[in-house]
């Protein structure tokens, strides 16, 4: 007698269709202790009369059961099951814990439209699960050995406590790895601490209403993206840091992050494009891309508000053959650190971007070149110990609330255009003689430094006068008016 596991059953058609396990006895037997019924300490390689749990038995209790076998309040908790069979859950409702943990799965679980309790599988191995629009009213634990070969689809699910896949491994097997698309999640989720996906993570319009951890996690999006998350709203903090790492884009355009972005030590690698895509993201505290950051690809932060600072201390930027950062139209409330072996390969692009406290270059390296075009920055800019050639450095129409420069870095400046920049001082003053060199050779911005005729302080003909009539303010303001 064949028994399809989605229909109403009994125990009887159960026993009917087949004779029970020793394991499926065992589980009958402690299914209203709430204690966890072990039935291998390991999690089983093949089914054996000890371990092998039928599926429609999981579903028969999980769905109330009957006075021979009624489960505990706590639900259906068992280890070291070979579970055969599909579990169809499609449109369930328990208040149950659904608990298969250190298991194996024969067929993809259904999950589809169903309510539960709280569901814990960790340690166990799936073929993938099936759980859009899913409904959970606790935790959803894919923990400690979690492993799933196939897609994890929780599409539209809701978890009314965290999602945890701490120690957990998604592999597409060729497709995406996880499909959260739209998912709600009141607490906090953790795809953390050696967690592992080959394949996409999609958390594309997902709410989390704790922190998105991601600290220590490999994601290969497996020729595609790694991950994607537009439109993610997260309340807390997002951590993709210490020793995180990405091959193929992380994708943040138009997320929101009620907390700080850090990616603090992560390795970012676009896989042949960009690396970070964070167009118009909006970020209440900071974003730290530094302390051993690196991506190989853009990071594009363009049209991006930050409520506290961006620091890059450190980090390594690789345009691999383009921009290295994009980030026109940056709105950062704090200070912007490019400083301390930041090193870019590739353009960095703050053009038109608002900073409300200091933009600090010292020590960094520039060789693809720096446009600071219509920028407007409320403290200092610090362009000093510059490192190594900078092929170019735009300021035109920038405006700074005082310059703090050395010579050797703008001799390291092959090309620079000061025409509309503007400066309320200049820390660290050099002779009026350099100053006058040093605006004679941005007359001619697009001439390498080689080919510029110096003059002997005259303005020459046809030059926008105005670098010249700010340094004259300044001098007049400070009082050196024979300067």
């Amino acid at each position: 007698m064949a028994v399809h596991y989605g229909e109403q059953i009994t125990l009887k058609s159960l026993i009917d269709a087949q004779a029970l396990t020793a394991g499926e006895k065992l589980l009958l037997k402690g299914c209203d202790t709430g204690k966890l019924v072990e039935l291998d300490p390991d999690r089983p390689d093949a089914a054996t009369n000890d371990n092998t749990i039928r599926a429609g038995l999981i579903r028969y209790l999980l769905l109330g059961g009957c006075k021979a076998a009624t489960p505990h309040a706590k639900g259906v908790q068992v280890a070291g099951a070979y579970v055969t069979g599909e579990l169809d859950l499609n449109g369930c409702v328990s208040a149950l814990t659904l608990g298969v943990v250190n298991s194996q799965f024969e067929n993809t679980p259904d999950l589809t439209d169903c309510e539960l309790g709280h569901l814990w599988l960790d340690g166990s191995c799936l073929p993938g699960i099936q759980a859009q629009r899913m409904q959970v009213a606790r935790n959803v634990f894919l923990r400690d050995g979690f492993s799933a070969k196939g897609l994890v689809d929780l599409n539209g699910a809701k978890i009314g406590g965290q999602l945890g896949c701490i120690k957990a491994t998604f592999d597409g097997d060729g497709g995406p790895a996880m499909m959260a698309h739209g998912l709600d999640v009141v607490g906090d989720v953790f795809l953390r601490d050696g967690f592992a996906a080959k394949g996409l993570i999609d958390l594309n319009g997902s709410k989390i209403g704790g922190q998105l951890g991601c600290v220590g996690a490999t994601l290969d999006g497996d020729g595609g993206p790694a991950m994607m998350a537009q439109r993610l709203d997260v309340a807390g903090d997002v951590f993709l840091r210490d020793d995180f790492s990405a091959k193929g884009l992380v994708d943040l355009n138009g997320a929101k992050i009620g907390g700080q972005l850090s990616c603090i030590g992560a390795t970012l690698d676009g896989n042949g494009g960009p690396a970070m895509m964070a167009h118009g993201l909006d970020v209440v505290g900071s974003v730290f891309l530094r302390d051993g950051f690196s991506a190989k690809g853009l990071v594009d932060l363009a049209g991006s508000k930050i409520g506290g600072q961006l620091g890059c201390d450190g980090a390594t930027f690789d345009g691999d053959g383009s921009s290295a950062m994009m980030a026109q139209r940056l709105d950062v409330a704090g200070d912007v650190f490019l400083r301390d072996d930041f090193s870019a390969k590739g353009l960095v692009d703050l053009a038109g971007s608002k900073i409300g406290g200091q933009l600090v270059c010292n020590k960094g390296e520039f060789a693809g070149g720096l446009s600071l075009q219509e920028v407007a920055v409320t403290g200092w800019l610090v362009w000093v110990n510059i490192i190594g050639r900078v092929e170019r450095l735009k300021l035109r129409d920038a405006s700074v609330g005082a310059l703090v420069d050395d010579k050797e870095s703008w001799d390291k400046t092959d090309r620079y255009d000061l025409r509309g920049f503007q400066y309320h001082s200049v820390i660290y003053p050099q002779t009026v003689q350099r100053r006058i060199s040093w605006l004679d050779r941005s007359t001619s911005p697009d001439i390498p430094l080689s080919a510029v005729r110096r003059t002997q302080g005259a303005i020459p003909q046809d030059t926008d006068p105005q670098p010249y009539t700010q340094l004259a303010r300044h001098y007049d303001k400070v009082g050196h008016r024979r300067d």
